[in-house]
């Protein structure tokens, strides 16, 4: 799993900064389910609440892993760009398919295997 970001670091406090982070980051940022939490102004992490830090995200062109978000704070989310390169392996990951099999063979021709590797400890086994 990718380490959340460090604490030296000041957390985001809107939408807007952690997209900027994000973006600044290569695409991809490790946070918890609390700062998400904490930038939606939110005291608990209910259904409700986790819903509409989704929709929230993806408004900002954001997605994030796991797919569910977390129901307990301190639990580990990776925040991603919704569009570019970081998204379309995701996605490949995500969907398997013959047209996502060239993602990942790009990746692989890149030696990127490591890159793959990390991707799969994001996203867990494969579900039935």
């Amino acid at each position: 799993m990718l380490s959340p970001e460090p604490a030296s670091r000041m957390s985001p406090t809107s939408y807007e900064e952690l997209r900027r982070r994000v973006a600044d980051e290569g695409g991809v940022l490790g946070t918890t389910a609390q700062v998400l939490r904490d930038i939606e102004g939110a005291g608990r992490l209910g259904s409700t609440v986790r819903a509409e830090i989704s929709q929230k995200l993806e408004a900002y062109g954001l997605r994030h892993l796991p797919a569910d978000l977390p129901q307990y704070q301190e639990q580990e989310v990776v925040v991603y760009l919704a569009s570019g390169p970081i998204a379309a392996v995701v996605n490949a990951v995500l969907n398997p398919s013959r047209s996502t099999a060239k993602v990942l063979r790009q990746l692989a021709d890149n030696n990127a295997q490591e890159t793959l590797d990390k991707i799969r400890q994001l996203v867990g086994p494969p579900t039935e």
